[in-house]
């Protein structure tokens, strides 16, 4: 079984780490600062590459870099990748986790491959493993016809008979949890902790305003029915600039900037911002 440790996130984003279902939150009282295998011994011998299937979503992603820790400690000099969408990739361009190298998912890059085009590009890598963060029945056929020879993931979407190893999911598992179990279990639970969740992104350069700068993250309408509604959002910072005087610093990744620019295009209509200095007396903001 594993156990949770405190989760570090070290990147000016969103993040989705919310705590572990409650029969887990025993595990803050475990000693010791480091994740190690419960026995080494007991490591499967897997010689070649290993491939890890990417969520789609940035937090998600964030979250599932405990479970790459884990497949490192496990295979400390085998090649590991991650294939990822071009938005997620994005959040290892400066530093990599655990030493993987990312490969874009074309799939859905500006050329739109082909899931037959995409899994031929992967067949040179002869990967030996792939690990499924997302429960989808084309990643599981693209592994397939990639020539991917062990594959790990949760039964789910009619995708088990293209499973080496199909793992039941309970839905109540939080996300982080769920991508270390998947790894642990198929290695005959060797770990007693998950590594600490942590993603290093370079500075951002945002301007120096006198005011206290507050960063507002809304998210996209892509998100459905956990985006937070523009006339709400409006609400929310004309209240903020109301109360404070602040600089917005207005968070998001690539498919957010629309929604972004509607909510900057309020502030300076509004008179509560400006683009480039705090002219109003009320705030400026940044994207």
């Amino acid at each position: 079984m594993l156990c949770r440790k405190a989760s570090v996130l070290l990147l000016s984003s969103k993040s989705t780490c919310a705590d572990l279902p409650y029969l887990f939150q025993f595990a803050d009282l475990l000693p010791g600062p480091q994740l190690l295998p419960m026995s080494s011994s007991a490591n499967v011998a897997v010689k070649g590459p290993l491939l890890v299937i990417m969520p789609r979503f940035l937090g998600d992603s964030v979250t599932a870099t405990s479970a790459i820790q884990m497949l490192r400690q496990l295979y400390p000099v085998e090649q590991i990748y991650l294939l990822a969408r071009p938005h997620v990739a994005g959040l290892f361009a400066d530093q990599p986790v655990a030493g993987c190298q990312v490969i874009i998912d074309e799939r859905f890059s500006s050329k739109r491959q082909s899931l037959f085009k995409v899994a031929l590009s992967l067949r040179p890598f002869r990967f030996a493993q792939v690990y499924h963060c997302r429960n989808s029945f084309a990643d599981a056929l693209l592994c397939k016809l990639a020539g991917v020879t062990e594959q790990i993931g949760y039964a789910k979407n009619g995708r088990t008979p293209l499973l080496t190893k199909a793992v039941k999911l309970d839905p109540n598992y939080h996300y982080q949890y769920r991508y270390c179990h998947l790894v642990n279990v198929a290695h005959g639970q060797q770990f007693s902790q998950m590594p600490p969740v942590q993603l290093i992104a370079a500075k951002v350069s945002l301007p120096e305003p006198e005011c206290r700068q507050v960063a507002v993250y809304f998210g996209g309408q892509y998100k459905l029915d956990r985006h937070y509604p523009y006339d709400l959002a409006c609400q929310a910072l004309r209240q903020l600039s109301i109360l404070h005087h602040c600089h917005f610093v207005l968070l998001g990744d690539q498919q957010e900037v629309a929604d972004n620019a509607r909510l900057a295009d309020y502030l300076v209509a509004q008179q509560l911002a400006d683009q480039q200095n705090d002219s109003a007396g009320t705030g400026s903001y940044h994207q």
